[in-house]
């Protein structure tokens, strides 16, 4: 498994840390491990941690007055969540649960607040990386207040093309399974419309589906339409 640095390193967060920074916060996280369909934090719960996934998934979503459950997003390995907390220490904006059996790091508010005691170089590195967060949150607020549903789904598509893509000779694998009921919670939008979206793209060649695993076939046109879909939105 990688060390504590190469996680760190490839975590936007941290990605512009020195070698020596980085060590200095690896020192201080602790592993932890959760079993499939397990909670991990809840919403308006009062936090104190966030955490870096080594292996596995975790679906980060919040819930209405209602009962009702919005996907705000699925992570997984090198991916990292809880940050707000991490900072404020204030509740929780919304819950995290394991899709699968994950493993993790943990960086605890004090430690970071003892960090940043001795290291305080390290809160601009930091900075950059919680407003490349807030840019992502910002682009998806919109995209779900504007963006019809075949919008909102290529959007999906393309955004999690672009986090778990792997290239190769017939198209871009993403490299983590998709299922119909977790693309229609990310995009906010019934399964049935959703499976029929995915079945145009695939009989137009744009996308190719082996169960779980989606291979976008023209990367190229499939940008173009959330680009088409995103300017419709604005006229």
């Amino acid at each position: 498994m990688p060390s504590k640095t190469s996680y760190l390193s490839a975590t936007t967060l941290f990605s512009k840390l020195s070698s020596d920074e980085l060590t200095v916060i690896a020192n201080r996280l602790k592993r932890k491990s959760f079993a499939a369909g397990e909670l991990i934090f809840e919403q308006g719960h009062r936090g104190d941690a966030m955490f870096i996934i080594q292996s596995g998934r975790v679906r980060i979503y919040s819930q209405g007055e209602a009962g009702k459950e919005l996907t705000l997003n699925v992570y997984g390995e090198g991916d990292f969540f809880g940050e707000f907390s991490l900072i404020d220490g204030e509740p929780r904006s919304a819950s995290a649960e394991a899709i699968e059996r994950t493993e993790s790091l943990v960086l605890r508010n004090q430690d970071l607040i003892d960090i940043l005691s001795h290291h305080p170089q390290i809160a601009v590195s930091l900075m950059r990386g919680l407003v490349a967060r807030l840019r992502y949150t910002t682009e998806y607020a919109e995209d779900l207040a504007f963006l019809s549903v075949n919008g909102r789904v290529a959007s999906r598509l393309l955004e999690l093309m672009q986090r778990h893509g792997e290239p190769g000779d017939g198209g871009v694998k993403i490299g983590v399974p998709v299922t119909v009921p977790q693309l229609s919670r990310l995009a906010v939008a019934p399964p049935e419309i959703v499976q029929r979206i995915l079945d145009f793209y695939e009989l137009g060649g744009i996308l190719m589906r082996d169960g779980d695993w989606l291979t976008v076939r023209d990367p190229v046109t499939l940008r173009e339409r959330v680009e088409m879909y995103r300017r419709k939105q604005l006229t």
